[in-house]
């Protein structure tokens, strides 16, 4: 009776078996149906399209594309990029990080079109080669610019007129020492050759090339305006001829545009 039982069971369990061979096989061959969660330890390649209803978890990371240059096709995103990650007091502050140059060849926009949010920068901003690019163009201006330093520029003009402004200009006491003007500008004495010397940073200057004003604080005196090693030289004469004189003076001078 014992042994006419276990066949009777080993048969049961073998239909068993057999019946969910069955239903597995019915399914395509494409299509995985788990149960629950499955977890797999070993690499999958996918040869075809991956399609992921829900939201995907990859905690180490993704590799999208191919380490060879310029192999990799095209990552398409219809959604928002946010790390939801959070900083030590809970908050969700920490920033969604590149760690290598972004090219993007598109129009960058900071919130929609028109938004009041700014971009904003922890950085210089500074183009990838010099004296190239422009910020704006003559159909796409900037409104309004602040700065709260020093704007360094090789020539300035107004919209109205094209007028340049000026480049550099200051006040020298008697003994060549400059007491007010843009930080653009040294003033000496050289009393070897009874003139001033001025010195405008970065400025090669030359004679013929800038237009430059002086005036004296003595109105008997008359300035007279040249040029040494870069250097703008200033000589005051006296009502009698008489040239090296010393005296109060101001100055301003302009480089014009050559374009």
């Amino acid at each position: 009776m014992k042994i006419v039982t276990k066949i009777i069971g080993a048969f049961i369990m073998s239909c068993s078996l057999l019946a969910i061979a069955g239903v597995v096989s019915a399914s395509p061959a494409d299509t995985l149906q788990p149960a629950s969660t499955i977890t797999y330890s070993e690499p999958v390649v996918v040869n075809s399209t991956l399609t992921v209803s829900n939201p995907g978890y990859f905690a180490q990371g993704v590799h999208i594309g191919s380490t060879e240059a310029g192999v990799g096709g095209v990552t398409y995103f219809n959604g928002t990029i946010r790390n939801i990650a959070v900083d030590s007091d809970g908050a969700d502050t920490i920033p969604v990080t590149f760690g290598d140059d972004v090219r993007i060849d598109g129009e960058i926009y900071r919130s929609e079109v028109g938004g009041n949010d700014p971009l904003k920068l922890s950085d210089t901003l500074m183009p990838a080669v010099n004296n190239t690019y422009d910020i704006g163009i003559s159909s796409r201006q900037w409104k309004d610019g602040y700065f709260a330093g020093t704007l360094t520029v090789g020539s300035l003009s107004t919209a109205a007129g094209g007028a340049n402004l000026p480049l550099a200009y200051g006040f020298c006491d008697l003994d060549g020492t400059l007491r007010s003007g843009t930080s653009n500008v040294a003033c000496e004495w050289d009393a070897t050759n009874s003139r001033y010397e001025i010195t405008i940073t970065d400025e090669t200057y030359y004679y013929l090339d800038y237009v430059t004003s002086v005036t004296p604080s003595v109105n008997a005196y008359t300035p007279v305006v040249g040029s040494i090693d870069g250097k703008l030289t200033v000589y005051f004469t006296d009502s009698d001829g008489t040239a090296g004189q010393q005296t109060h003076f101001q100055f301003v001078t302009y480089k014009p545009s050559t374009e």
